[in-house]
């Protein structure tokens, strides 16, 4: 069995054969401008333009201006403003059950998540993840402790140590 990854990716791994690994990358302050599959010059991508070579390429799309309704919107598949803009380091416990990880859960994927969370103070809401759908997770909290050095990362409901 193969499993997945969502940076705040979200991976997902399909439990039959026939059915296709799923990668996505959500990367703040990054733009098409910076990956070469999309015809950027700024940087070398080798590994993000073998994954586009060989999946899917998003060509257009909407993002919010900042991370947290970004990851709202990308985890629901609707705008804040239809959740009645959750304020900042939140996510509506009503929708987490039509969450992307539940709804891929219910596809028959395993489910990861990865990165910079910022929908919940995992410190206070260590299981919010796996309510979100998500088999395995490893993420740094919203505002809690510092963000470079020694961040304080969660790890499938451990605040882990190394």
């Amino acid at each position: 069995m193969r499993t997945v990854l969502l940076l705040l990716a979200c991976a997902v791994a399909p439990l039959a054969a026939k059915t296709p690994n799923i990668v996505l990358i959500m990367a703040d302050d990054v733009g098409r401008d910076a990956i070469e599959c999309y015809g950027g010059e700024s940087y070398a991508t080798p590994n993000i333009d073998k994954l586009a070579a060989e999946g899917m390429r998003f060509t257009g799309a909407y993002s919010m201006a900042v991370c947290h309704p970004t990851r709202v919107t990308l985890m629901t598949g609707k705008y804040p403003i239809v959740l009645g803009n959750p304020a900042w380091g939140s996510f509506p416990k009503r929708e987490e059950a039509a969450s992307i990880g539940n709804v891929m859960k219910r596809a028959g994927y395993r489910t990861a998540v990865a990165g910079k969370s910022q929908l919940s103070l995992m410190k206070n809401d260590k299981r919010q993840p796996a309510r979100m759908g998500f088999d395995e997770w490893c993420l740094f909290g919203w505002h809690e402790g510092p963000r470079f050095n020694d961040p304080m990362i969660y790890q499938n409901g451990a605040l882990r140590s190394d």
